[in-house]
């Protein structure tokens, strides 16, 4: 037999941990890494004027995008209610794995376009 839950109470699945937030790292994790220039991130975790900010300058200009992004693999920004994102200790190794592959990429990528640029101009000068 269950107990009822009380009006002000929210229904919460028994694995979670009591003080832990209902949001869960690993959905925060990716929203940040794929939509933190959108502010999406933000909204997610309850902070909407935060989100609305962050929309308007597209991520604070970059800053506040990588900024959220580190913030958020490190476990060191929490909901609006100040509580630990849910499933940080099992899925944090997961996550920076993943970041560092895309950053990885970012930079192979970058680093390509650079090249193909540059031999386009020793090219073009001939």
């Amino acid at each position: 037999m269950t107990k009822p839950i009380a009006a002000n109470q929210p229904a919460v699945p028994s694995a979670y941990l009591p003080g832990d937030s209902t949001r869960d790292y690993m959905t925060s994790a990716m929203i940040s890494i794929f939509l933190g220039w959108f502010g999406i991130d933000r909204f997610y975790l309850g902070y909407t004027w935060q989100g609305v900010v962050k929309l308007l300058t597209f991520g604070g200009f970059g800053i506040w995008a990588l900024y959220d992004e580190i913030m958020i693999l490190t476990g060191s920004l929490h909901d609006a209610d100040g509580k630990p994102l849910r499933g940080y200790s099992q899925n944090k190794k997961t996550a920076w794995m993943i970041a560092a592959v895309l950053w990885l990429v970012n930079m192979l990528m970058s680093g390509f376009s650079f090249g193909l640029q540059l031999v386009a101009l020793l090219l073009s000068s001939n």
